[in-house]
């Protein structure tokens, strides 16, 4: 149970197999663990290797980028077999974060969320991207530890940001992938009191490096969060 792709942006859902994401009922929802907490996928992103390709097209068609679209009424579909799988999660969540983003298909990921765990929505609006000055900070207690590859991203991404104004939002696109699980993009800008939730649910559409979700999950834990999890519309890519 899988996608393909007519005229190169049509997203179609196909029951007849598993190239490019896995939707199949039986196969989903699958977990992993990000700095020791619990992250739960909703689909499971593969790259096809026959044809070159990965399951983005989904994701970019259900954000609406990148002129992908969907085969009339398979959007639906796909999304009613998302229901069913995030059903299948065990829950004890009582609160939901959505990370911050521009697009507004994470809110209706959310919504996804609370209909099925019928949980708090929480306000993200104290949540902000980090700045130059603040990545800096960060990435200076780690760099100690990095060597090869990694030492040398990091100092060239260190140089980068110290040219920059300290007030300026750092942008991920612009973190080589070797060091971007040592960068957190985004930060407290207000103080929150989550101390009142026994566990909360972050939820992003895409994992990716998980610096997003992994930031926003230890934000709501240095804000009193007693547990925290997470989880990802689409996981990690996995080659085939």
């Amino acid at each position: 149970m899988g996608i393909n792709l007519l005229d190169g942006k049509i997203v179609e859902h196909d029951d007849g197999h598993s190239r490019k994401v896995v939707t199949d009922l039986a196969k989903n929802p699958t977990r992993a663990t990000l700095s020791g907490k619990t992250v739960h996928y909703v689909l499971r992103r593969v790259q096809d290797r026959d044809h070159g390709d990965d399951g983005n097209p989904l994701i970019y068609a259900l954000k609406g980028l990148r002129a992908y679209t969907f085969k009339e009424g398979h959007r639906e579909i796909v999304l009613d077999r998302a229901r069913a799988i995030i059903r299948k999660i065990e829950s004890d969540f009582d609160g939901l974060i959505i990370c911050p983003s521009s697009n507004a298909f994470n809110d209706e990921f959310g919504e996804l969320l609370r209909g099925a765990f019928k949980l708090d929505l929480i306000a993200s609006d104290w949540l902000g991207k980090a700045t130059v000055k603040e990545a800096i900070a960060e990435l200076e207690l780690t760099i100690s530890a990095l060597k090869g590859g990694k030492l040398r991203a990091a100092e060239n991404q260190l140089r980068i940001w110290r040219s920059l104004p300290e007030g300026t939002d750092i942008s991920m696109k612009r973190v080589d992938n070797k060091i971007r699980t040592y960068v957190n993009p985004i930060a407290a800008r207000e103080q929150a009191d989550l101390s009142v939730y026994e566990h909360v649910l972050v939820a992003d559409d895409l994992m990716t490096s998980g610096a997003t979700l992994n930031s926003t999950m230890l934000a709501c834990e240095r804000s009193g969060a007693k547990n925290v999890s997470g989880i990802c519309f689409m996981s990690r890519l996995k080659v085939r």
